[in-house]
């Protein structure tokens, strides 16, 4: 709401520490929109590290856009160290694939 000015106005600071409340909850989104707080800049200055940080512990829970912001980020060296083989899994690591139960075999 306070991201976009939703029926409010728009004021991201009060944005990020309503996240950061979600986020302690261990909310995914939450963590999510406060990675791309400050990978874009929003009430901040960028800060690519601390994008990552927030965007992890979304990932890790599954959220696919915080996979994929990492996997950016792993390619292009922001705020991580470069790593194409860490992109390559983050991008495929939320495939579908067929499940096979490997105890038949």
């Amino acid at each position: 709401m306070y991201e976009k000015g939703d029926g409010v106005e728009q004021n991201y600071d009060k944005a990020l520490g309503w996240y950061l409340k979600a986020a302690e909850q261990n909310d995914m989104g939450a963590q999510y929109n406060i990675g791309c707080l400050y990978a874009f800049g929003r009430g901040r200055e960028v800060d690519f590290g601390e994008a990552v940080k927030w965007w992890s512990k979304a990932a890790a829970q599954g959220y696919e856009k915080a996979q994929d912001n990492l996997g950016i980020c792993y390619r292009y060296g922001k705020g991580v160290e470069q790593s194409l083989i860490f992109r390559d899994f983050q991008f495929s690591c939320h495939i579908p694939r067929p499940t096979v139960d490997i105890s038949k075999f």
